[in-house]
């Protein structure tokens, strides 16, 4: 199919009369016509990520997002509304969830029209333009990364700070225009955020606050500088259990093969769709994601391998997600349930992720303190303070305050590392997520409770929880699993026996 005739189709899709008995018809359709578009548009993406250096797939890549994804975005919310408007009709179980996730897109459609949408989105591509310093080379000590990274925080101090008060004035402009009452229920919405509240992350992080302190203050990483810290958990890696690529694949083979994944994995090997990016193909893009060619039903996979114990995880992970997306393309038929909300598909992730623990006994010790000794108290900080920093008047953030918030929850989460000399309350500078992605951070801490969860339970089928995709709410699909929900704030504090 060439791109001249995906518009008109979806055109002709819009003009169709469409009744109740017709809708099933209308959906699979329609379904084959996205998939169709996000087939040709994975096909881009891989030869843009196959060679870095060949910016003919990158320029063709942009083309293809301008010409047809950015025109059928529209033409799609077109068909959104045709299937909401249908008098009478009840959509039928497997697809509620899909009715009530495009209930709430249209709604946020107000904002996405609004004039500040654009004023919004051009202020967090500032954040990216200032200097920051190059990636630490192999051989920089870490010391001497961290006091680089804090000299450019410092130097950024002041237009980050101003920046930030006008991303959040911006945001209020937005959530206004859509109709929610301030920009927290707007970014709930915006996140796709059905099941839960933020009363509901809140306890999740007080839980966090209140259990961790204790326990890392009694654990190996209590009084270290805090650019020991990575190294010390590297070093409790110990020697890795493979040697090279094919080791690593095998090993990571037997591990998906333990939860029922195994097929999954040997498809996207033999399919050459799994794609590791080492120091002997460095024309392969930097990236460590997964996206699906829909209408042939094929994943793809790049891992960034880094040499470390991590590369082990982070493999299993984004594998994760390849079968995820796959396992729920081809049980529920269509695109419409493909993956799921974001809380969801990173617990999945997380889940695989986290095998090693089960088998890679040299690995165990550093990958709990990797998850839930640095990322999760992070997480849990980053949120917090990208909430506070969302509620404010933005005449109220200057770089004192600022400052001042990040510092004291530094302390609540990190208080037991030794910041004598070192200056913490630079840290928000650093955070991305709070200034192009505030709240997201929560979907990665929800799933690393819920992997943990998962540990404890190695009866949980994790094929079949994935071959839901999307056609369940949340908390049922938590619950299908057999293990409490990681949104209950006791579940979580009974998990800081992994902080050792």
């Amino acid at each position: 199919m060439t791109m001249p005739t995906w518009i008109p189709q979806y055109e002709a899709l819009a003009l169709e009369h469409v009744t109740g008995a017709g809708m099933p018809s209308f959906l699979t359709r329609w379904s084959h016509l996205e998939a169709s578009v996000w087939e040709a548009r994975a096909g881009l993406k891989l030869a843009k990520y196959l060679d870095v250096r060949v910016t003919a797939a990158a320029d063709a890549f942009a083309t293809f997002t301008r010409d047809v994804m950015v025109p059928t975005r529209a033409l799609n919310a077109a068909l959104i509304d045709k299937a909401l408007d249908l008098q009478g009709y009840e959509p039928p179980p497997r697809y509620r969830e899909l009715w009530r996730r495009w209930a709430l897109e249209r709604r946020m459609r107000p904002a996405l029209a609004s004039p500040a949408a654009a004023p919004l989105q051009d202020l967090q591509d500032q954040y990216f333009a200032l200097a920051w310093p190059a990636a630490p080379s192999p051989g920089q000590p870490p010391a001497a990364a961290w006091h680089a990274a804090a000299e450019a925080a410092a130097r950024n101090r002041e237009p980050l700070a101003q920046l930030l008060v006008e991303i959040v004035r911006a945001r209020r402009d937005l959530a206004r225009a859509a109709g929610f009452a301030d920009y927290r229920d707007y970014r709930w919405a915006e996140l796709g955020r059905l099941d839960f509240t933020p009363a509901d992350v809140a306890a999740v992080r007080q839980a966090v606050a209140e259990r961790w302190p204790h326990a890392l203050r009694r654990s190996p990483y209590r009084g270290l500088r805090p650019w020991e810290v990575a190294a010390a958990i590297e070093a409790r890696a110990g020697q890795l259990p493979w040697r090279d690529v094919d080791q690593l694949l095998e090993l990571a083979g037997e591990l998906l093969a333990s939860v029922g994944l195994g097929q999954e994995f040997a498809a996207l090997r033999e399919g050459g769709m799994l794609h590791l990016r080492t120091e002997a193909n460095a024309e392969l893009a930097p990236v460590s994601e997964t996206f699906t060619f829909p209408a042939s039903g094929r994943p793809c996979v790049f891992v960034a391998t880094r040499g470390t114990f991590e590369d082990l995880p982070l493999l299993l992970h984004e594998v994760g997600h390849a079968a995820h997306d796959h396992l729920s393309l081809v049980a529920q038929g269509d695109m419409w349930n493909m993956g799921a909300c974001d809380e969801l598909a990173e617990m999945m992730a997380n889940a695989t992720a986290l095998l090693p623990l089960r088998e890679a006994k040299s690995m165990r010790e550093a990958l709990l303190a990797r998850w839930f000794v640095q990322y999760l108290p992070d997480l849990c900080l980053q949120d917090a303070f990208a909430e506070w920093v969302n509620a404010q008047e933005p005449a109220a953030l200057g770089a004192d305050a600022l400052d001042a918030r990040w510092l004291a929850l530094t302390g609540t989460y990190f208080g037991h590392l030794d910041w004598r000399g070192s200056d913490a309350s630079g840290g928000w500078q650093h955070s991305r997520s709070l200034f192009t992605s505030p709240g997201y951070a929560f979907a990665y801490a929800f799933a690393q409770v819920g992997a943990a969860l998962l540990l404890k339970e190695p009866g949980a089928d994790l094929a079949s929880a994935m071959r839901l995709g999307g056609s369940v709410p949340l908390r049922e699909a938590v619950a299908r699993l057999g293990i409490p929900s990681p949104l209950d704030p006791a579940v979580v504090g009974s998990l800081v026996d992994l902080v050792r």
